[in-house]
Parts: structure tokens; sequence; C-alpha cells
């Protein structure tokens, strides 16, 4: 039973996880706009690829939401009367819009994590040296 459970909060935290890709970008906006600066907090390293790990989920998180109300408009704007076209773009829309951030989100994760990787060989190091000099 456990199983089953498992399988059904895997498959809910698909459709979920896009939502708090698109939250975390908002926030993280948020606190650029709040601290008037482009650095997040514990991210004063590798400035240029913070700023790419930033533009990048806030360019994700705008074209998933274009994509949705690009498909709403083809098939409003379609030549189908019976509705379909409007049925299939509700649909597909949002399964559309979660790749969209899926797989692009792969490769910005992929990127926050050398970016922590780098982070944390310097703590190391800054600790082996402490450690050293005593």
């Amino acid at each position: 039973m456990d199983g089953i459970v498992g399988f059904i909060i895997v498959l809910i935290s698909f459709f979920t996880l896009p939502f708090r890709f698109i939250r975390q970008s908002w926030s993280e906006l948020s606190e650029i706009g709040r601290k008037k600066s482009v650095t997040l907090e514990g991210a004063e390293e590798l400035p240029l690829l913070n700023w790419l790990l930033v533009l990048g989920r806030a360019l994700i998180s705008i074209g998933a939401i274009l994509i949705y109300i690009f498909l709403i408009i083809v098939a409003a704007a379609s030549d189908d009367d019976s509705g379909g076209a409007i049925v299939l773009a509700i649909i597909f829309g949002p399964l559309l819009s979660f790749g969209f951030i899926w797989f692009y989100g792969v490769f910005l994760e992929l990127l926050s994590l050398q970016i922590v990787l780098v982070r944390n060989s310097r703590k190391i190091l800054d600790v082996v040296q402490e450690k050293g000099s005593t």
C-alpha cells in the first residue's frame, strides 16, 4: 500500500513542482528587488553564474506562462467551431508548460549544483586551512 501512496505522491509532485519553481523564482526576484543587487544571499562568489541562474529561472517561469497563453490564443483563433481546439489547449497547455519548466529547469539545477559545489569546496578549503594553522 505504501508503494501506491508513494507513486501517487510522485505523480502529484510532477504537477506541483513547476508551481514551486515559479514561486521560488518570484521569491528570488523579490529578494533582488529588496536588496537592489543581483547577488543573492550566500551567493557572493561566481556572480556571473548566479546572475545566469536567476535570469534563467525568471525566463523559464515567464516562458511557461507565455506558452500557455499562446496556446489558448491560437486555439481561440482557430476555425474549429466545436471548441475542441480550446479544450485541447486547456489540457495540453499546462502539460507543455510543465514540460518546458522540467526540461530547462534540469539544466538550471545542474548549474546550481556547480555553484553549490564551488561554494562548499571553498568552505572546506577554509576549514582545512584554519585547522592547518592551529
